[in-house]
């Protein structure tokens, strides 16, 4: 081999080993690394997923996340997880069922990164606390009415309970509770801790139906158009724009 042909090598292998790193990193609203450490399993376009995103959550909530890492982790394997929120990063299964799943999981796990650091400010004046769980009493006595047994179970708390959120889940079932739940709650998942009470109420205000989370849940409500403006995260703005 010449020295003109293993020029044309050499490139060729460079071009190819940085196709390979464009394809699995990129960058994510200036400083929010991506990096795609397993493949999809499925035809997932990423680059429409975080356009999306982009798109529906304003650029300020993203403040508490540095990277997006999606594939094969074992704390999304061992807590039956499709994606998590964890120091300061978000953690994505690979098994994508489709695009629009993944994009309401990043959503989902950008609310857990907004409510870290502005959770005290939002919570300290009891007003979404005490709406929520006059919401799990009332679902108490939905339940109770319908049937189910529900003295063993404690309605009574704001912290997740994997007793709690099993009974939803296996005892009761998401699709009866999609019903038991209408008015209520946005979704039935929303009645499992105050954390996804917020997380929940924060996908429907930003993406869905945010006539749906003032007519639900009014205090929460008031709370997610303050975190809009900027008030909990940052120096408040008047840009409303998304």
């Amino acid at each position: 081999m010449n020295k003109k042909q293993q020029n044309l090598v050499d490139y060729l292998k460079e071009s190819t080993e940085k196709s390979k790193k464009l394809h699995k990193e990129r960058i994510f609203l200036d400083n929010i690394i991506v990096i795609i450490k397993d493949y999809f399993i499925n035809d997932i376009n990423l680059d429409k997923v975080l356009d999306k995103v982009k798109k529906y959550i304003p650029n300020h909530l993203f403040v508490n996340i540095e990277a997006i890492y999606i594939g094969q982790f074992k704390e999304l394997i061992d807590r039956d997880l499709t994606a998590s929120y964890m120091d300061g990063a978000i953690y994505i299964t690979n098994e994508q069922q489709n695009e629009q799943i993944m994009f309401e999981d990043i959503v989902h796990e950008v609310a857990h990164s907004v409510e870290d650091i502005s959770g005290f400010s939002m919570y300290e004046d009891n007003k979404i606390n005490r709406e929520f769980l006059s919401k799990r009493m009332r679902l108490k006595s939905i339940l109770k009415e319908a049937g189910y047994e529900v003295d063993h179970i404690r309605f009574d708390k704001t912290e997740y309970d994997k007793n709690f959120d099993m009974y939803l889940y296996k005892s009761i079932g998401y699709d009866v509770l999609n019903n038991l739940v209408v008015g209520l709650f946005c979704s039935p998942y929303g009645a499992t801790s105050i954390r996804e009470y917020f997380a929940n109420g924060f996908e429907h205000y930003f993406t869905k139906n945010s006539k749906l989370v003032k007519e639900v849940s009014p205090q929460l409500y008031i709370k997610l158009i303050e975190l809009e403006k900027n008030i909990y995260t940052g120096e408040e703005t008047d840009d409303m724009s998304y």
